[in-house]
């Protein structure tokens, strides 16, 4: 369980410092609040940041000074969601493995996350390019020579929860080494004519590698 908010109510036995502990097994305990000004009566602690299958208060010091007084805690609530909703961290920033004309091969450094990261997408200037389910590579195709790109990448774990972005690693494809020009374009005709323009059309070019305009 998720645990963000915790709500105590003490009577006149309260506590000055405590903590709130989680736990997963009763027997390694994680703070996640902590503090040497409680004022008794009710405390809305409602920033919390946890998870746990157990929650405890550990009171540290009294509020009432003679020794045959204890802590007495009304009300103990307990606020979250379960399953998981805490996404993974970001992934490292990705690094070049290779380039071509029209590809872009990377590699990272994992993301971690509490319950395990599922897998990965890795985004082209804002545009999802690849996705693995567990490698840590990944390679980007459908690039122009000579050309400028950001690469960045999120985890994604089982529960659907999507980390930060990692940083951007600039890219720059080098010219190409295709010398084959395209086809000559065809069948060139007007579409429309008027005192100051003439629509144009035609039937399109081939080439090997593609052509781009």
């Amino acid at each position: 369980m998720h645990i963000s908010r915790v709500r105590l109510q003490w009577d006149a036995s309260c506590v000055t410092a405590y903590e709130i502990d989680t736990s997963p097994d009763h027997v390694t305990w994680t703070k996640i609040h902590a503090t040497t000004a409680g004022q008794g009566g009710v405390e809305d602690l409602t920033s919390l940041d946890g998870t746990g299958r157990y929650v405890r208060v550990y009171g540290t010091e009294r509020c009432r000074t003679d020794a045959s007084k204890g802590y007495s805690l009304q009300e103990f609530g307990v606020y979250g969601s379960a399953g998981d909703v805490r996404p993974p961290s970001p992934p490292g920033t990705p690094t070049l493995v290779g380039v071509t004309p029209t590809t872009a091969t990377i590699e990272w450094t994992a993301a971690t996350d509490d319950v395990g990261v599922a897998g990965y997408d890795v985004y082209r200037d804002g545009q999802l390019c690849a996705s693995t389910t567990g490698a840590l590579t990944a390679t980007c195709g459908h690039l122009g020579p000579n050309g400028s790109y950001g690469f960045y990448v999120n985890a994604r774990d089982a529960a659907g929860n999507v980390s930060q972005a990692s940083g951007t690693l600039a890219v720059k494809t080098p010219p190409s080494d295709d010398h084959t020009p395209p086809s000559a374009p065809a069948n060139v005709h007007t579409t429309a004519v008027n005192s100051t323009s003439i629509g144009l059309a035609w039937t399109a070019s081939s080439d090997d590698v593609g052509v781009t305009g």
